[in-house]
């Protein structure tokens, strides 16, 4: 794994997926060189896994991770101009239930997001050879993915020529195919910047890299959305399938009665006094016979008012802070402090 991220370093790469990693009872690096590791547990310690590694960036926002299986693991990666749903898998060679995990994964695809689909399918799209590898093209075709590193022209290298993207000596000679892929809609093409293959320095691996290059919208926005994430209450997306979790999150809040305006707690502190003053003046306000002299008069009052809810609001939470500290919770009666 550390070696991996090394290469992942080398080439730049903020997010990736990586395939066939073979992690079995948690035991892995969660953290190293700034990215953080989400992986799935394999079913041997021989064959199987995926993990996804991502690095903070100021322009994209990595979101909503969620393990599909042994195999599947998706996620939102937020820019400032769109937003890609992402699913990275690994399709065992003997194996179809991978693709089942897959066709769920991407039924839960929102509708305002860009689908992508990573990793190792293990067939080669152009050629089909068996009806395993026609159930999988005719999966792509349904969502009509392309494999976008064909839109770009590839550098020609001694390390990177051809199109390959596995490759193996067998009986004295080399054997080769393309199974990794990263694939999109094929009208989403204009948000690539380039697609190519690579093969990074320093790591031992029968595979190359397939490296995608996409278009970020401005930090500006990003930061913005940073902003409007971090507000609260949490507002959920209208269109697109929810979760169960999200739709439990729904009906809860549904069912929950909101108070009065006056009665929130943000208000509690001021006094049914200065309510009735409130009143008062909207009404003389309403009815046009709110003169200057009584206009004074009332804010004077009111203003009296809310500086004495403020000053007794303040007592009361010094109090209440004074029981937490001798009872023996900080953290609580820095709670109280900050709100």
């Amino acid at each position: 794994m550390e070696s991996a991220l090394r290469a992942l370093e080398s080439l730049a790469v903020d997010i990736a997926f990586l395939t066939e990693t073979k992690l079995t009872g948690g035991i892995h690096t969660w953290n190293f060189w700034g990215y953080q590791i989400v992986a799935t547990e394999a079913v041997t310690a021989k064959q199987g896994g995926i993990a996804l590694c991502y690095r903070g960036g100021e322009h994209f926002e990595v979101e909503e991770t969620n393990k599909w299986g042994p195999n599947i693991i998706s996620c939102h990666v937020v820019t400032g101009k769109e937003r890609f749903y992402v699913v990275g898998c690994y399709i065992l060679p003997s194996d179809l239930k991978a693709l089942q995990q897959v066709q769920a994964a991407l039924a839960q695809c929102p509708k305002d997001c860009k689908p992508l689909l990573l990793g190792d399918l293990n067939i080669n799209l152009e050629f089909p050879r068996n009806e395993r590898d026609e159930e999988i093209a005719e999966e792509c075709d349904f969502h009509d993915f392309a494999d976008m590193s064909r839109q770009f022209r590839q550098v020609r290298h001694r390390r990177t020529q051809g199109r390959w993207t596995w490759r193996m000596r067998r009986e004295g000679r080399w054997v080769s195919s393309q199974p990794d892929y990263v694939l999109a809609r094929k009208g989403d093409r204009g948000l690539f910047r380039n697609v190519s293959i690579k093969r990074p320095r320093h790591h031992d691996s029968d595979h190359r890299a397939v490296v995608a290059t996409i278009y970020a919208g401005s930090s500006r926005r990003m930061r913005g959305y940073r902003k409007r994430r971090g507000r609260f209450p949490v507002r959920l997306q209208r269109v697109g399938p929810r979760t169960a979790t999200e739709s439990k999150f729904e009906e809860l809040k549904a069912a929950c009665e909101e108070p009065h305006p006056r009665q929130r707690a943000a208000n509690k502190w001021i006094s049914a006094e200065t309510w009735k003053l409130e009143d008062e003046r909207a009404m003389l306000r309403a009815k046009g016979t709110l003169s200057q002299q009584k206009h004074r008069q009332l804010n004077r009052k009111v203003k009296t008012g809310l500086n004495l809810g403020r000053s007794q609001q303040a007592t009361d939470t010094a109090e209440a802070m004074e029981l937490k500290l001798r009872g023996g919770d900080p953290k609580e009666a820095w709670r109280l402090l900050k709100g």
